[in-house]
């Protein structure tokens, strides 16, 4: 499988309270996210912007990764550059390290953002390259839920309305993610992604040279 880009998702987790999102009984994805250390760990630069990112698999049978601010030269321009998880992670989830687990289906990549049921999934990635990831965050509600509703209503897709009114998706197949993940559907749109991440080869990694690229 074509692992560096589906990290990407993780950077994100910080962001995703209050977003739009998918709920769903189980996390989405048919299967773990097989993780290769060699390609993924490293430094990432975020594409429209001055961010860098770093990236360390934790566990890679289990899909799971640290993601970290190796550097933020806009906010922060004159601080040390982080090269390494921060101390405080402790091998675990942290306020400056966060980790997550990956699920995939064919090239599109989903994080897991709770331990609690429903799974929310708010941001998704579309990348077969092994040197950048697309980020898409959920489309505003409004713009997919009654569709979701309709389809959920018309069994062409599994799930259900809960007691509080919110839609709950149910164990997904191939088809069904097809569906879901179509341009049509409004769920992403492939049009406007929200991120573009590019892995930096050795001879441009700020960490490797022990400067910050220009």
């Amino acid at each position: 499988m074509r692992l560096p880009q589906p990290l990407f998702l993780l950077a994100l987790l910080p962001s995703l309270v209050g977003c739009p999102a998918i709920h769903s009984d189980q996390p989405l994805g048919i299967e773990i996210a097989v993780l290769k250390p060699e390609a993924i760990n490293g430094t990432w630069m975020v594409a429209e912007g001055n961010g860098f990112l770093g990236f360390r698999v934790r566990d890679a049978q289990k899909g799971e990764l640290f993601v970290w601010d190796v550097s933020d030269e806009e906010k922060k321009p004159d601080a040390p550059l982080q090269c390494e998880p921060p101390p405080d992670a402790g091998g675990a989830c942290s306020d400056t390290a966060k980790c997550g687990v990956l699920r995939r289906t064919g090239n599109f990549y989903f994080g897991d953002t709770t331990k609690d049921r429903p799974y929310r999934t708010g941001v998704i990635i579309v990348s077969d390259a092994h040197f950048y990831a697309i980020v898409y965050g959920v489309q505003d509600y409004k713009q997919w839920d009654k569709r979701l509703r309709d389809l959920v209503a018309n069994e062409t897709l599994p799930g259900r309305v809960d007691s509080q009114g919110e839609l709950i998706l149910g164990p997904l197949k191939l088809e069904h993610y097809r569906l879901l993940l179509a341009q049509e559907t409004g769920v992403i749109d492939l049009a406007s992604p929200s991120m573009v991440l590019v892995k930096l080869p050795d001879s441009l990694d700020p960490c490797k040279k022990g400067e910050k690229s220009k």
